[in-house]
C-alpha cells in the first residue's frame, strides 16, 4: 500500500503480546479510506522499559503511534514490523512535554 504525504489514516490499537526477553510487541490496525485494513506490529524490546529509558507502559502505545506515522510520512511502503528505539521514545517526551506518565521522570 502507497501513502501519498497528506493522506489521512487512522491507528487502532488492539493490544499486546509479551516477548520472550521481557520486552512487548504491540499490534495496531490502520485504516486509509476504503482500503483493507493494515495490520502493523511495533516491537519494544525490555530495555526500553528499564534505566535509562524508563519507558512507563502506559506511554508506550502513545509512541508506537507516533513511530508509525512518521515511518508512514517518510516512506513509499506501508511497514508492517517496527522496532521500537530509545531514540523515538526521547522524540515523544520532547514533543509531549505536558504530558507526565511519572512524578519520577523528569524528561
Amino acid at each position: 500500500m502507497k501513502f501519498v504525504k497528506g493522506d489521512r489514516f487512522t491507528i487502532r490499537y488492539l493490544g499486546f503480546d509479551l516477548l520472550a526477553g521481557g520486552g512487548r510487541q504491540l499490534n495496531f490496525l490502520i485504516a486509509h479510506g476504503n482500503k483493507d485494513l493494515q495490520k502493523v506490529s511495533v516491537e519494544a524490546s525490555r530495555e526500553l522499559f528499564s534505566v535509562p529509558v524508563q519507558m512507563a507502559i502506559q506511554e508506550c502505545a502513545g509512541i508506537c503511534c507516533e513511530a508509525i506515522r512518521k515511518s508512514i510520512g517518510t516512506d513509499d511502503q506501508f511497514p508492517t514490523h517496527l522496532q521500537l528505539t530509545a531514540a523515538d521514545v526521547s522524540n515523544f517526551r520532547d514533543n509531549h512535554k505536558n504530558l507526565r506518565i511519572s512524578r519520577i521522570r523528569t524528561h
